[in-house]
C-alpha cells in the first residue's frame, strides 16, 4: 500500500523557491538561445507565485469592507 506525504504550505514555498533557483543556474549555463529565455520566464514565474502565495497566505489581511 502506498504512503500519501503531506506536504505543509511552508514545505511546497520552499520547493518552488529551490526548483527556481535550480532552473535559473540552469539557465546561467547555457548560451544565449530561446531555451535560456523559456528557463529564465519560467524561473521568474515560480518566483513571482511564490511572492504571490507568501502574500496571500500572510496573516495581515483582511476582509475588504
Amino acid at each position: 500500500m502506498l504512503k500519501r506525504r503531506f506536504f505543509s504550505n511552508q514545505d511546497s514555498r520552499e520547493i518552488i523557491a529551490l526548483r527556481a533557483m535550480q532552473i535559473r543556474i540552469d539557465a546561467e549555463r547555457m548560451p544565449p538561445s530561446v531555451e535560456k529565455d523559456r528557463l529564465l520566464k519560467q524561473a521568474r514565474e515560480l518566483e513571482v507565485g511564490a511572492v504571490i502565495d507568501n502574500w496571500v497566505s500572510s496573516s495581515g489581511l483582511q476582509r475588504p469592507t
